[in-house]
Order: C-alpha cells, then structure tokens, then sequence
C-alpha cells in the first residue's frame, strides 16, 4: 500500500510529527510505501526520509492571504508529489498553513482521503474548547466566538473561512475521521464529521523499557518534578511552576525540570524569578535520545499540566510506560489516560493547589498506594499503546476505506483493554 501524508503546520514540531515519523516506519518495516508533504512555516527539525517541505511566505500578510485563496504555485507542487508518488489513500494530519490550496487539491483528485484528528482545531479554532474563567466550551467556530470573551475575536474572519473550508472537505472527500480519544470522537460526531473511528496512539517502545519492570522505590525516592513539551501558555506551565511553590516551601532541596522550548518560555522565567525559584527551576531545552532518558531518570513525577484540550498527550504515555506517577489535568482524553487514583492523578484545570496535594500525596505513598498506581498505569500503556496494536487498527481503517466499505460512526478496531 502506498500512503500519500500531507501535514499542514504553523509554528514548530511537535507530538503530531513525532506521531507521523514512527507510524511510518513501522509501515515501512511491513513493506508499505510513504510520503509525506508538510507544508510549514519554516520553523523545522530536520525532515524524515521521505518528507517533502513546503514553506510558507514569511509575511504574516501574505501568508493569511496564501491561506484563504489558492496558490497555483502550492497547489502545482502539491499535485506534482501526488503524481510521482502515485499514493493509494491520502491521509490528511493537521489543516492550518496553506489550507485553501490543500482543499483545492484534495478535491482534485480521486484516492480516498482520512483525516486524524489529533486536537479539536476543527470544533474550535483554538483548539482549547476552554473559555475565560476555565469554562468547558461547547465547540463550534461561529460569530458567537467574538463575544465569549475567547482570545479567538481578533482572527476570527480567518478561522470561520478556515472552519468552513474544512467542513466542506469532510463533506466532499474525508471517509473517515480517526481520533485517539473518546472525548474528541464525541465532538467531532456532535458537530456531525462522520463517520468517526476511534484509534489510540502508540507509544515508542525501546526494548529494554518493555522488558525491565521498573524499580518503583527508586523512582520515589528522586528529588525532581518534570515536564516535558511546547512552552506555551495554553499548556498550563506556568500553573506548575506556581504549585511547584507551594510544594517546596515544605520540601526543599527539590527541582522542578522543565524540558521543550516553545514562545512562551521567556515569561515562564520570569515567573521563576519573581517567585524566587531561580535555583529550583531549570529549563533543559528540547531533550532527545539519551537526554530524554536522563530526564525521565531524575524525576518522580511528570506532570501534565494542559489549559486546553489534549488526546492522549505523548509525554504521559512516555511517563507511565517508565512506571513514574503521573499527574494530568481533567480536559479533553487526559482523563481516559490518567485514570484518577488507578493509574495517575488528575486535577482541575488552573489549580497550581490541587497539582501540589497531588505532589505530596505521590512523596506519601500511603499504603504503597501510589506504588500499584504506577505500576497499574504501565501496565496500561503495555496493553493498549503498542505499535502493533495501533498498526493493526490503522490497516483495518485504510482496508475497510479503499474497499469502499461503510464504518459505522463510533467504529473501534482496537478497544480498550
């Protein structure tokens, strides 16, 4: 099977392209063909093998125009990758930096085409569902936005454009919408994108953390608190830092690791500052490979600290297939993940005093309670998260679409175990 990718991204990589890279070699390693477009602003790591790049207009200007109008020249260079590569499914990721002209080609041509939906962008241009005052929103880009109080009033000509774009793809060329979580899935069926299919990610497993239990007194007896992704203020670090506080005003000698980089982290250190954690609070950049291992190796518990709507965020995965306690806020698939009390802890949105209880409760572990937690939430990862398991479904989905088979909305080739 040959599969045409096309990833539409503004802003630097993250979990999606992590995502992107490691299903497509393990498609490889079973004799299927890839490619992918990603069409970006520039700011990259470097390109997978079979990743072709095109870049965006670095005006702000002329890029919102290269959005909402048709570039011949986008739209050329998309069609001539489709026409060398010869793709049997087209499988569309995000839908943001040029997405007039990916529409145009997508109604172009004939393959079918699946949409993952890894965030809410198509039921809330920001991608939050969350109003001011943390208020679950209901979804649904309208002119409603502008007098919610969103931050989303000042682009919102834009994102109804972008929203209705997309909906007229789904309508014309999108058989199936795949969504990690059950709580996306739902807001894609309310707000009828159909049929959706529930598919969980996959974590990436190394060998040696499969078959190595881990040492669970060891792992309580670190002194340090993590968090690894984008350093953006929708991701709740801030909130963090501040329970990170509270929690060390009766712990000392502790250090909060704060890995990723992201257009937030400038204030993120200054908050630091203001609050006196200068020498606490350390900021270790993008992590990978043996840096990543170092980071997971100094902590005691990961903390997932989101504002706004997540799936099934990569690092929690990463955490508890570790067997270190992981603490997640209640919004989007974060709570299908982190299973309050069972396999995690979760915490209401925006409160830096519940994430720092939830601290001391992990230091207390009364009754090795916390000990079977982590060890329940490796368990669940090594159950449900592997790379076969999601390949597996991920077959299922593609075979059923090229057949021309219906799939009923809510269809789950891989439930929950």
């Amino acid at each position: 099977m040959k599969i045409l990718r096309l990833n539409s991204v503004a802003g630097p990589p993250g979990g999606v392209e992590a995502y992107i890279e490691g299903v497509d070699r393990i498609l490889s390693k079973y004799g299927h063909e890839t490619r992918t477009i990603t069409l970006t602003t520039g700011v990259r790591r470097e390109k997978s093998v079979n990743e072709i790049e095109i870049v965006s207009p670095p005006s702000p200007l002329t890029r919102a125009i290269n959005d909402v109008i048709p570039s011949d020249e986008v739209y050329e260079a998309l069609l001539s990758e489709y026409r060398t590569f010869r793709p049997d499914l087209i499988h569309l990721h995000h839908l943001r930096i040029g997405f007039a002209s990916v529409v145009r080609f997508l109604r172009s041509v004939e393959e079918p085409v699946v949409f993952t939906a890894h965030d809410a962008l198509a039921v809330c241009p920001l991608s939050t569902l969350v109003k001011p005052g943390n208020v679950i929103c209901e979804g649904g880009a309208s002119v409603r936005c502008a007098f919610t109080g969103c931050r989303i009033h000042s682009h919102l000509p834009y994102e109804l454009i972008l929203s209705r774009a997309f909906r007229e793809l789904s309508e014309s060329s999108i058989r199936a919408f795949i969504c990690p979580s059950y709580a996306v899935m739902r807001y894609f069926s309310r707000f009828n994108f159909r049929p959706t299919v529930h598919l969980l990610s996959f974590s990436h497993f190394d060998p040696k953390l499969v078959s190595e239990e881990p040492r669970y007194g060891e792992i309580l007896s670190r002194n340090g608190v993590g968090y690894i992704g984008r350093l953006d203020k929708y991701k709740g670090v801030d909130d963090l830092i501040k329970a990170f506080k509270i929690f060390s005003k009766r712990h000392e000698g502790f250090k909060l690791l704060i890995a990723g980089t992201g257009p937030y982290e400038g204030d993120l250190r200054e908050l630091a500052q203001r609050l006196g954690l200068d020498s606490q609070v350390e900021f270790l950049g993008e992590v990978r490979g043996r840096e990543k291992e170092e980071f997971y190796d100094s902590i005691f518990c990961n903390v997932v600290p989101s504002r706004l709507w997540e799936n099934l965020p990569f690092s929690a995965q990463e955490s508890m297939l570790r067997g270190i306690p992981t603490v997640g806020t209640r919004i989007g698939g974060i709570p299908e993940l982190i299973e309050d009390g069972v396999t995690g802890f979760t915490v209401p949105v925006g409160s830096p005093e519940s994430m720092a209880e939830r601290l001391e409760a992990i230091l207390r572990n009364e009754g090795n309670s916390v000990t079977g937690m982590m060890a329940m939430g490796r368990e669940r990862i090594l159950r449900n998260f592997t790379p076969e398991r999601h390949l597996s479904g991920l077959m299922d989905i593609y075979g059923r679409v090229l057949g021309g088979d219906e799939i009923p909305d809510g269809y789950d080739p891989s439930p929950v175990v």
